[in-house]
Order: structure tokens, then C-alpha cells, then sequence
């Protein structure tokens, strides 16, 4: 029975997402696969659901293009839920035939519930300590997950998640599945999250998975940010909802305690109430507008990734939740048995590299260690009050009897920490101190770069060598005794020296670039090769925790492997203490309300949890050897020194005092004047490190500059495979997949079941074509070198353009290969007053390079091309848009119809040749595709790679056009590279890796006078079509409108048996 949506309030504008009642079914790979009524799969789309069906079933891995238009979102999600579907009954079948779990064994409790275990309570808030599979505990971190992923805050390029709901039962079901699957013969359960790029983007696919049967039957749940599902009124005015939140002094959430008060804390009581006040079937609009009218009032943010996880079988969220390792750690994420899709996949290479490559500033380590050190000096002022007035009548609270063992807790973990900052302070300025004499480089920076082997011996001789540092000569090395070990540990791996020697470190990698030579923007770089990087680390201060033993240090205790990964875990275990916003007491009891404003004091700042999270997530993934690879050789280090920028929106400023940084007036949160403490400037604590807020104490690298220690990951498998390799399956799936020669060796994974589709649209609605010279006659090349020796390719270019505007109606996409050539065309067609003229037919804009100016912008485009006349003028037929391969507009947008009738590509968009990134990128494929390499996976030539990100780009800008079946578009590369000579005349070049269905309809002009001519004979064409095909729909609805009166007539004037 179909249900009716509910009223909305007044201030609800979106309509409510709909379902469909009725279906189409249709028997595939012996599945039965339910469609929206009416609806006809193409082709193309049969082809993709059975590959996918395939796979699901041999637990293999595909990969799917599927041009836009072709039913691609509703093909993914019609399969996978089908084959769910059917997998659930084989679940339950499975059961009850079960040995242990079947009717035949039942006990006097009955049979085991799986439903029941999957949508136990996942609201608790005692924070369990358990460690994950790398050895890390559930970590309280949460990225920015910005609609359009772009770049992040400069200090929080992943946030703090609070984790004080993350529940103990969804650990202990994990548990309690996995040993169901060694002792029973019931099926595992089977999930599936459907990964996107945006929130937008989810928005639109959970609207395709309404049209489905499956909807409401296959239960499904959102991942996301505060940013997006924040309703409390105060914090969701912050620009940074997350920080704001999850400040020291942050707010608390009534919204989320209501949870448990209403006893919505499992996942079938929670769908049950959001049901009965909205829809079964939402998108995160729905659901915030949904829960933020209710009674009571929920918080949508816990609500979707906390709560309804717990049952989800079908879990929508961005990339960054599955591939980012610190979201997919914290976030009730599951891989196991997982099935995953990554839809608009073709970028994954690039977002897997960056997932396992981390950056590191000279300020945010500074800054880590100085709130540490003020944070150990007030609480020993603490302690010391609390010693001297254990139970003080005067003060106006009595202090309860458990405040010193809480206290001398939390001094023993911000102990830990100290230490550990301390290491990598002092491995940072070991590795960055010599760039201060590099050569400066054009932009004012200066740079160096460190191999594999570099990295590696700055590790190894770094101060953190022995577990994060080097033993004591004087030290006894022959006791075992464990108590002896962490007792050492507390002193000398405290989380204070980890950030010193972290910036240590972080000094002595980066202070010879200040000798490195200025290049272009005031820059000066180093690249340090794999080796460089390791040295770097392995003779750091923590080179015990993650390499073996140096051959002259002393070998005694057997047990040192397990020594080592206890006091990995200390050190896991301490930093997770200390981002913990609700605290067990002693004896895992509840805090009181006084205790827990006493460990309030020393909650840590979002800068230092990230700083210390980011370098344990790096060495995780740095030391790791499996399968036979050897992690290590898969990194470069790259220090790079340029002038200071300050950002006037920075919501956390590195040492600049702001609300939510490190160096913040921590006494101002103090409870009680017990506890508010006392210090004075440059007073040092025990190790010999100033308590002053100005950084006096730490010498910078290079006064007045900005020192970046990045650790780059040259092989995305690291983190992919990390993510999938226990997945059931994984589907990438795109629009734009092609080329897709270096997906397997790049990912370490094999695609068993590949899908090219094709184009639904008819051909004779796409006009494909290469354009090789120019109007007056020049070869069109737009090499650096041609570009940049005259203005011939320039002046033909504006030409083309101002042709092809006056042409093509309504919206015209012109896609550049960087902002240089962009503003250069710009600049020439306004001085040569070509813009001018143009000005009178299309409104001219250009792709901003801020993200918040887009929109905007897109506004501005879609008024033009909606009513020409009016904002353009008389002669006015609509917009062009000068934009960017790689950039906000090539991706994302949706230009049906009139909003892109063309578009107009410029050269090939290879990837910038002189980045330091993209150099060490290519050298590293080199090296590695060689028959000998010693690297551990063996990838494609760079070049081929250089090619590839090229042509994936140029693949997906075309795809901005031709949207939909009814769809029509022009698509004009400009470009001569794209042509061959033979025998037969010109033809698209072999080595051009343009999509299929683009290449199947290419035309090349070598004349552009042929050009002009039948591109506006398809742009008539098409408009005829379109006004035949509007008369036809008029005259359709007017004949519709007649009947609808005839047989109202007939009803009131003739029997109705006459009628029926």
C-alpha cells in the first residue's frame, strides 16, 4: 500500500521524496530485479546490471563506465539491492539449518535473533578502549566534509569527532559475528555502502532509490558531517560547526541526549519514529528538516551515523568515510563482507594517494607542544593544591575523594603525549633545518625532496628509535620485567616528548631548505626520495616502535615484540584518553558532574589531536608490511619553505591564540580556583621546556616563513587495499572511467568484470569534433612552448570561441587546461575588444577559484541562459563559462538541456610537469615498472600514467554535455594532437584515450570554414527538432485536455452504460 506523506510544516519548501508503488521485474543471472514502473532498461544498462550481478556473486570486483543519461545510478542500485535481497533469504534459510543457531538446536532462550543483534543499542557513553586492527584505538577525529571537497581548513585537514557515543555493542557485535562465522554455518551479513564524491550528489541518488520496490525494504542510512546535519541552534551559526562543538568549552547537545531519554537508541525504534514523523524512505534534508520538528527534537548528526547504522543495510556517505582511515575508523563503518560502490570513481587514484599522505607545519607542532607542556604545568599545580587541601571545607564545592586518582590518570597519559610530540618536534627540525640554505625558487619558496631510503634513515635516526626514542646508555637492557618497561615508558615516552621530538624531527628534515634556492612565488623545496624519508624516521627517537633493533643494541627479552606493540598501544591508549569528551571514572563507574568539569580542564584542542592522530596514521601505514610489501619504499618527503599567508577565515589559527588553538587561556576553563593554577612566563617543566605562549622557546627554522614537511604516498593501493581488501566486492563505477589502463596496478586490485557502455542518446543529436586550425588558417597546438611564442594560437582561439558563441544558443562550456592560459585568453580577447562584441549575445564568466564564489557565479550563468534578452540584452542567446579541467565546474554539475549546448575543450590537460608532486610521481613509476624494481608493486610507466590523468580529465569536461536521452550538444576539441596522418587521410590519433562513445562519433575539420558550416546546420537541425517536438506536446496536451472535458460531458448527459 502506498503511503502518503505527511503534511509539511510552513517552513518546509522541499517536496518529500515519494515511493513508488508498483514495479517492473525482470529475471537476470537467476535474480529477480525489480525496476520503477514503466521503465525500459536500455541496452546498455541490462549489460551493467548483470556484470554487476556477476560479481556480487563470484565475490569479484567490477569496474563500470556508463555514459550520463544511460541509467547508470539506477542500474548500480536495482542490482546490488537485488541481489541483497535474495542473499537475505538465503541468510535466513541458512539459520535455520544451522547446526548451532537452527530450530533443531534451540535452548531454552530460543534461537539466536541476528535481527536483534544488529539493531542492539549503539548509544553508550563509555568510551571503550579497544584497539582496531592496526593496533590504533577508535580515535576521535571527523574531516570538514565540505560539498565540493575542497581543500579543507589549513590547520584541521581532518577534525575531531566526539566520540562519546561510539558504542561498546557495535564493537561486541563485531565480535560476536565473527565467532558466529567460526562456529556456525549461518551466512554473514552482508551490507552495502554506496560511496559519492558530495552530499549533493547523495541527495540525487537516494531520489533513484526511491523510485525502487527495494525502497523502505532495504534499510538505509546517511553518513555525514555536523556541517551538514547540525541543528543546534547556537552552534550551526559557526562557521566551524565541528570546532565549535568540540571545543573545551563547546556547548553540550539536548538534541542528542533526547535520544536515549526517548528511547530511540536503537536502529528499528529510530526508523519507527522518523517514520511516523516523516517518510521511510529520506535524503539528509529530509531527515534533518524531519527530526528538528519532532517531539521531541532529535539530533539528526548522531541519529544517521550512530543510531541507524546499527541495522543499515545499504549506508549512503562520501568517498572520505571508506577510503580516508581516520573517518573510517571513527564512523561505524564495516567493511568486512562489505559490499562497496564508489560511483563517480574516476578521480579514486588521486583521493587514495592523498588518504595516506599527510602534511605537517612547523607551527601545529609547536603549538601541540606548547598546550601540552601549560596543560601538565596547571595540573601539577593542581595536584599539588589537592595534596596540600585533600578535602577543603572552604572551597565551595568539596572535592570528591576520587579527584587524585582521576588526576594522576590524566598526568600519566598527557605524560605519554608530551613525549611523543617532543620526538616528532625534534625529528621535524632535523629533517626541515638544512632547506634553509636551498637555492630560492621562482615564487620565493625553497624546497627539497627526500627518496624512500632519506625518509628512512631520518627516521632511523631520529630520537624516537627505540619505541619513539633511544634507550639510555646507562639503562639496564638485561630486566624483562614488564612493570619496569611501562614504568619507564611513563617517563620517558611521555605524549609531551612525542610532540617534542615530533618537531625535532620536524626541524632537522626541514632546516636546509632555508639554503635552497627561491623559486617562482617565494618558495624554496626539497623532495626527499623513500630512502631519504626512512633514514630520516629510523634514527628519530621512535624508530623502536616501528623498525627493528639497530645490530649493536642489546637483544635480550623474548617477549620485546610484545613489549613493543603494549607500549604501541600505551601510546594509542593515551592519546585516545585524551580526546575523549565523557571519561570513565575509577572502576569504569560514571563521573560525577564535578569530575567531569574537572577533566573538562584538560580536554585537548582540535589542532594537537590532529597533529599527533595524522603521524601515528603515518607510521601505522609506513611500518606495515604485508602481503610481502614492504610500505616503506612507497614514500617521499617533501619540505617546502615560502612566505608566512594568514587567512582572515581561519576558525583555528597554529599558536595564534584563537578560539579553538592550542594555545587558548586554559585556566579560563578551569572549574574552580582549586584548580586554576598559577604560572609564570618561561617557567620550564621537567623537561626543559617553557611554559610561554609566545613560542620563545622554540627556535623557528626560518623566521617570518611557513616550514611544510609533507610525506607523500606514491602508491594509492596503500590505502585502497587497506579500506577493500576484505570487502565481498568493489564496484568503481563513472561516467568517465576511460582510460582505465592504470586502475588495477595502481589500486592493487584486480576487476574481474569490466563494462564499457554506450551512449544512449541517438547520433544524430551529438556533433563530436577536432578542430586542427585555426579560422585563418594556423595549426592549433596549445603546447607551453606555442602558447607562449606568440599570440597565432591565442588569436585563433578567440576566434573559435566568438565563432562558435554566436553559433550555439543558450549555455557554451570552455574548458582551459590551467587558470594561466585561461586568464591569458581573457586578457587578449578583452584588450583586443573581441569580449566586447561577445558581450552583446552571452553573458561571459568565469570559473572562480574560490568554492564559495561558485555558486554565485552558476547563478548568474543560469539566468542569462534562462532569459537572454533580459540580462544580456536584445541580441542576447544565453552564457558562456570559461572554466578549468580538474575544477569545481568540470565535476558535480549537472548541464542538462540549455545549460550546456557545447562544449569546447582546449588542449590536452596533462597534469602540471614541473610540480614537484607530479615530477617525483612519475619518476617513482619509472622505477617501478622496470623488470628488476625492488618496489612492491609493480606499476605502469609515468609517462603512460602522465598520459592517463590527462585524458581522464579531458573525458570527464566533454561529459559536462549530452545529459540525457532527449539531450543535444556540440563537443570541440581544439586541439591537432588528437589527429594522425594515413594513407586514408586524417583520423583520431591511436594514443588519444578519448571515452568510446565520444571517439565513435569524432569528425576531424582541417578546414575550418567546413567546421563552421555544418556545426550551425546541426544547431538549426536540433532547434527545428525542438520546436516540432514543443508544437507536438501542445497539441498532445491540448487533445488530452479535450478528452478529460468530453468525458466529464458524457458522464453528466449519456448512461453510464453506454460509456463503460
Amino acid at each position: 500500500m502506498e503511503k502518503k506523506p505527511r503534511p509539511r510544516a510552513q517552513n518546509m519548501k522541499r517536496k518529500r521524496i515519494i515511493l513508488e508503488s508498483e514495479c517492473e521485474t525482470m529475471k537476470m543471472s537467476g535474480i529477480d530485479v525489480k525496476l520503477p514502473p514503466k521503465v525500459k532498461p536500455y541496452p546498455s544498462q541490462k549489460l551493467m546490471m548483470f556484470r554487476i550481478l556477476q560479481s556480487l556473486k563470484s565475490c569479484q570486483n567490477a569496474m563500470i563506465e556508463s555514459p550520463t543519461g544511460s541509467g547508470k545510478t539506477l542500474g548500480l542500485l536495482s542490482s546490488t539491492c537485488a541481489w541483497l535481497q535474495d542473499y537475505q533469504v538465503q541468510r535466513q534459510q541458512a539459520k535455520t539449518t544451522c547446526p548451532k543457531h537452527g530450530a533443531s538446536k534451540q535452548d531454552n532462550h530460543g534461537p539466536l535473533d541476528m535481527e536483534e543483534l544488529e539493531s542492539s543499542a549503539v548509544v553508550d557513553s563509555d568510551m571503550d578502549f579497544s584497539f582496531n586492527a592496526t593496533g590504533m584505538s577508535r580515535i576521535a577525529a571527523e574531516m570538514d566534509d565540505d560539498d565540493d571537497f575542497v581543500v579543507p581548513s589549513p590547520v584541521l585537514k581532518r577534525r575531531s569527532m566526539d566520540t562519546s557515543m561510539i558504542s561498546q555493542a557495535n564493537l561486541k557485535r563485531a565480535k560476536v559475528e565473527e565467532k558466529e562465522e567460526q562456529e556456525c554455518t549461518c551466512l554473514p551479513r552482508v551490507r552495502i555502502y554506496y560511496g559519492t564524491r558530495t552530499h549533493k550528489q547523495i541527495g540525487q541518488v537516494v531520489k533513484e532509490f526511491s523510485r525502487l520496490p527495494y525502497a523502505g525494504v532495504i534499510k538505509h542510512t546517511i553518513l555525514a558531517s555536523r556541517e551538514q546535519s547540525c541543528i543546534h541552534a547556537e552552534v550551526k551559526k559557526s562557521f566551524d560547526v565541528t570546532g565549535t562543538f568540540l571545543a573545551p568549552d563547546g556547548p553540550g547537545c539536548a538534541h542528542k541526549q533526547n535520544i536515549r531519554a526517548a528511547k530511540l537508541d536503537k536502529g528499528p525504534d529510530m526508523r519507527r519514529f522518523i517514520e511516523k514523523n516523516g517518510d521511510s524512505v529520506w535524503d539528509l534534508e529530509d531527515l534533518v528538516d524531519t527530526l528538528s520538528h519532532s517531539k521531541p527534537t532529535i539530533c539528526p548528526y548522531f541519529a544517521s551515523t550512530r543510531v541507524l547504522t546499527s541495522d543499515a543495510d545499504l549506508i549512503f556517505c562520501p568517498f572520505s568515510y571508506l577510503l580516508d582511515p581516520i573517518i573510517r575508523d571513527m564512523s561505524d563503518v564495516f567493511m568486512n563482507k562489505a559490499i562497496v560502490i564508489l560511483d563517480e570513481a574516476h578521480n579514486v587514484e588521486d583521493t587514495c594517494r592523498e588518504a595516506a599522505s599527510f602534511d605537517f607545519t612547523e607551527a601545529e607542532i609547536t603549538s601541540a607542544m606548547e598546550e601540552l607542556n601549560l596543560k601538565r604545568m596547571i595540573l601539577r599545580k593542581a595536584q599539588e593544591r589537592v595534596i596540600a587541601h585533600p578535602s577543603s571545607h572552604n572551597s565551595p564545592t568539596k572535592l570528591p575523594e576520587t579527584v587524585p586518582e582521576v588526576l594522576d590518570e590524566v598526568e600519566r597519559h598527557l605524560a605519554v603525549l608530551t613525549h611523543f610530540v617532543k620526538n616528532l618536534h625534534d625529528w621535524f627540525v632535523s629533517v626541515t633545518s638544512d632547506v634553509v640554505n636551498a637555492p630560492v625558487k621562482f615564487g620565493g619558496r625553497q624546497t627539497k625532496t627526500m627518496s624512500f631510503a632519506a625518509l628512512s634513515n631520518s627516521l632511523k635516526d631520529s630520537r624516537w628509535h627505540g619505541l619513539y626514542f633511544k634507550k639510555k646508555e646507562n639503562e639496564d637492557q638485561a630486566s624483562s620485567d614488564e612493570d619496569q618497561t611501562l614504568h619507564r615508558l611513563h617517563q620517558e615516552i611521555s605524549l609531551t616528548h612525542f610532540v617534542k621530538n615530533l618537531h625535532d624531527w620536524f626541524v632537522s628534515v626541514t632546516a636546509d631548505v632555508v639554503n635552497a634556492p627561491v623559486k617562482f612565488g617565494g618558495r624554496q623545496t626539497k623532495t626527499m626520495s623513500f630512502a631519504a624519508l626512512s633514514n630520516s624516521l629510523k634514527d628519530s627517537r621512535w624508530h623502536g616502535l616501528y623498525f627493528k633493533k639497530k645490530e649493536n643494541e642489546d637483544q635480550a627479552g623474548s617477549d620485546e615484540d610484545q613489549t613493543l606493540h603494549r607500549l604501541h598501544q600505551e601510546i594509542s591508549k593515551s592519546y585516545n584518553f585524551m580526546c575523549t569528551v565523557d571519561k570513565p571514572g575509577p572502576n569504569g563507574q560514571p563521573l560525577d558532574e564535578i569530575m567531569e568539569k574537572v577533566l573538562s580542564a584538560y580536554k585537548l584542542s582540535g589542532t594537537t589531536i590532529v597533529c599527533m592522530e595524522k603521524f601515528i596514521y603515518f607510521m601505522t601505514y609506513y611500518s606495515r608490511n604485508a602481503d610481502g610489501i614492504n610500505n616503506m619504499t612507497t614514500y617521499k618527503g617533501f619540505v617546502c619553505i615560502e612566505k608566512e599567508f594568514q587567512s582572515s577565515r581561519t576558525p583555528m589559527r597554529s599558536g595564534g591564540g584563537g578560539k579553538y588553538s592550542a594555545t587558548q587561556s586554559i585556566g579560563s576553563q578551569l572549574p574552580w580556583n582549586e584548580f586554576g593554577g598559577t604560572f609564570k612566563e618561561g617557567e620550564e617543566d621537567e623537561g626543559g621546556w617553557k611554559s610561554t605562549r609566545k613560542h620563545e622557546a622554540f627556535k623557528p627554522v626560518k623566521p617570518g616563513h611557513k616550514v611544510t614537511l609533507s610525506l607523500w604516498c606514491m602508491v594509492p593501493a596503500l590505502s585502497f587495499k587497506d579500506a577493500f581488501s576484505s570487502c565481498r566486492s568493489v564496484i568503481l563505477a563513472s561516467g568517465t572511467l576511460t582510460p582505465v589502463d592504470t586502475f588495477e596496478s595502481e589500486l592493487g586490485m584486480t576487476f574481474k568484470f569490466k563494462m564499457e557502455g554506450n551512449q544512449v542518446i541517438p547520433k544524430e543529436q551529438i556533433f563530436a569534433s577536432v578542430v586542427s586550425r585555426g579560422p585563418n588558417g594556423a595549426r592549433l597546438c596549445a603546447t607551453y612552448k606555442n602558447i607562449n611564442e606568440n599570440d597565432i594560437f591565442t588569436q585563433e582561439l578567440s576566434e573559435i570561441i566568438k565563432s562558435v558563441c554566436e553559433t550555439v544558443p543558450k549555455g557554451v562550456l570552455c574548458f582551459f587546461p590551467s587558470y594561466r592560459l585561461l586568464d591569458k585568453v581573457y586578457q587578449y580577447m578583452e584588450q583586443k575588444f573581441i569580449l566586447k562584441k561577445m558581450e552583446k549575445i552571452k553573458a561571459i564568466l568565469r570559473e572562480p577559484r574560490r568554492s564559495s564564489e561558485l555558486q554565485e557565479v552558476m547563478d548568474q550563468y543560469e539566468r542569462a541562459i534562462e532569459n537572454p534578452k533580459l540580462v544580456v540584452g536584445p541580441q542576447g542567446n544565453g552564457a558562456l563559462m570559461f572554466a578549468v579541467f580538474r575544477g569545481k565546474v568540470s565535476e558535480g554539475i549537472d548541464f542538462t538541456d540549455d545549460r550546456a549546448r557545447c562544449v569546447i575543450s582546449v588542449g590536452i590537460p596533462y597534469p602540471n610537469a614541473v610540480d614537484e608532486h607530479v615530477v617525483e610521481k612519475k619518476k617513482y613509476n619509472d622505477d617501478s615498472s622496470k623488470p628488476n624494481s625492488v618496489m612492491p608493486i609493480r606499476t605502469l610507466p609515468g609517462d603512460v600514467w602522465y598520459s592517463t590523468q590527462a585524458y581522464r580529465a579531458l573525458n570527464q569536461a566533454l561529459g559536462r554535455c549530452l545529459r540525457h536521452r532527449n539531450d543535444w550538444g556540440a563537443l570541440v576539441l581544439v586541439d591537432e594532437r588528437f589527429v594522425t596522418q594515413s594513407f586514408q587521410g586524417p583520423m583520431v590519433a591511436p594514443h588519444a584515450k578519448i571515452s568510446k562513445w565520444v571517439k565513435e562519433q569524432l569528425v576531424i575539420y582541417d578546414e575550418y570554414s567546413d567546421f563552421k558550416m555544418e556545426l550551425g546546420e546541426f544547431v538549426e537541425r536540433m532547434q527545428n527538432r525542438d520546436r516540432d517536438n514543443k508544437k507536438l506536446e501542445a497539441e498532445n496536451k491540448l487533445e488530452d485536455e479535450d478528452n478529460t472535458e468530453w468525458k466529464s460531458f458524457s458522464r453528466k448527459t449519456i448512461p453510464s452504460i453506454l460509456i463503460e
